[in-house]
């Protein structure tokens, strides 16, 4: 992993873990994960300034954590898991 990506995991509270290399299932999470940021907060913007992603993902996260509940979590919120 790069420095500058490192940096930027760090600031935002990201914590890095790894995929079992032997399990087709190890990305699946991650992907998931990437999938439903493109879907539900990139592409649905038409962003004009250069900060109005950072506040964007800011309140995207906030409105994933808190609702709806997930079944992978046994119906809890991720904040309350």
């Amino acid at each position: 992993m790069s420095a500058d990506t490192r940096a930027l995991t760090l600031r935002w509270g990201v914590e890095q873990t790894f995929a079992p290399v032997d399990r087709a299932s190890g990305n699946a999470v991650a992907t998931s994960v990437r999938r439903t940021l493109r879907e539900e907060w990139v592409c649905l913007e038409d962003w004009v300034k250069a900060y109005h992603p950072r506040a964007a993902r800011e309140a995207w996260s906030c409105s994933f954590n808190e609702a709806p509940p997930k079944q992978t979590l046994n119906w809890f919120t991720p904040a309350e898991y």
